[in-house]
């Protein structure tokens, strides 16, 4: 072989040898994270059959990791893509509290008024007059849950879980946290009652829209919503850049209403000197029938991790979760 096209054949597979490692090390510690060990993890979970759905993880507006993991269905048929639409249970919350600050900035309501300024025809007096609209953000009106007196069929129908819930309510410890879905129902009304259009309509032109989220789902007040981990990717960045709220009733959102973490729709989480604010999502139904384990959260104001799964709590969903929130604050695998 010619002496120059040996040389040449060396020189040629020694760069490309440096620039895959050069690109290897870049992603390693890529914004000082190590994405390499963190998609080790995720890959790990996956084959032990603890992870199903779709991550991302972002520094500010750029995405580091966004893969798909495990199989959409219990038959172990059809793959999870990055793509795909998955439950997002009390996530969808956050889509709640954001519609009532919208109409705060509007002064078209007070956080601190009773509920019976808004919805004056609940005959409960202690609901109408002395519960206030921040208590039912910050779930600290005692208003209870309706999963003790609903059934499945009636939990799918806004309207009538609605009516269940004035009809059957029982106030209890006024004052302090008691996580409710019946809270984020009573809210959805409020909405409706002031903006004068469904609740869906709502949060469909004035969240969804805006951010072009055209793969997620308005769901109920409480939840129910299906998105896509690139659509509440553009709902962190919303976020994190004040486009749907002034920073100010950002901030109030992500501040302490109570001795739980959790603020007026947000979920709070302090891990070291870092805080992280968002929701998760999640609901166990059966072994035949498909659940969910979701959350997004956002670390610090920079970055965003989005976990989104379609198997209940108990298969690994919240624990990635966990996991990827305890990293990211420490920078450590």
């Amino acid at each position: 072989m010619n002496n120059r096209i040996l040389i040449l054949i060396v020189f040629i597979a020694f760069g490309c040898k440096n620039s895959n490692s050069q690109e290897k090390k870049e992603k390693s510690s890529s914004n000082g994270l190590n994405i390499i060990q963190i998609e080790e993890y995720l890959n790990n979970q996956a084959k032990k059959d603890s992870l199903h759905g779709v991550v991302l993880i972002a520094d500010r507006d750029q995405i580091l990791l966004k893969k798909a993991f495990g199989y959409k269905d219990l038959e172990y048929s059809k793959k999870h893509s990055v793509d795909s639409s998955i439950g997002l249970a009390s996530m969808s919350k956050m889509f709640t509290a954001i519609s009532i600050m919208q109409l705060k900035s509007q002064n078209k309501i007070n956080l601190d008024a009773s509920l019976g300024n808004y919805l004056p025809k609940i005959e409960n007096g202690f609901l109408r007059d002395s519960i206030t609209v921040r208590e039912l953000l910050s779930h600290t009106g005692g208003v209870g849950n309706y999963w003790d007196f609903t059934s499945d069929a009636e939990q799918n129908d806004f309207d009538t879980l609605y009516k269940l819930i004035l009809k059957k309510v029982s106030i209890k410890d006024h004052g302090n946290f008691q996580y409710s879905n019946s809270d984020y129902i009573i809210l959805g009304k409020i909405i409706e009652s002031i903006s004068k259009m469904s609740y869906t309509a709502y949060v469909e032109n004035n969240i969804l829209r805006p951010l072009e989220m055209n793969n997620t789902s308005g769901g109920l007040p409480d939840g129910g919503s299906n998105s896509t981990v690139d659509d509440l990717f553009k709902f962190s960045r919303a976020l994190r850049n004040n486009q749907l709220l002034p920073i100010e009733l950002i901030e109030e959102m992500r501040s302490k209403q109570s001795n739980a973490n959790y603020g007026l729709g947000f979920q709070l989480n302090f891990k070291g000197e870092s805080k992280i604010y968002g929701h998760p999502g999640g609901y166990y139904l059966d072994n035949t029938t498909l659940g969910v384990a979701s959350a997004l959260d956002i670390i610090d104001d920079r970055y965003t991790v989005i976990v989104l799964t379609n198997r209940n709590p108990g298969m690994g969903g919240s624990s990635v979760r966990n996991f990827l929130l305890d990293y990211i604050a420490s920078k450590k695998i």
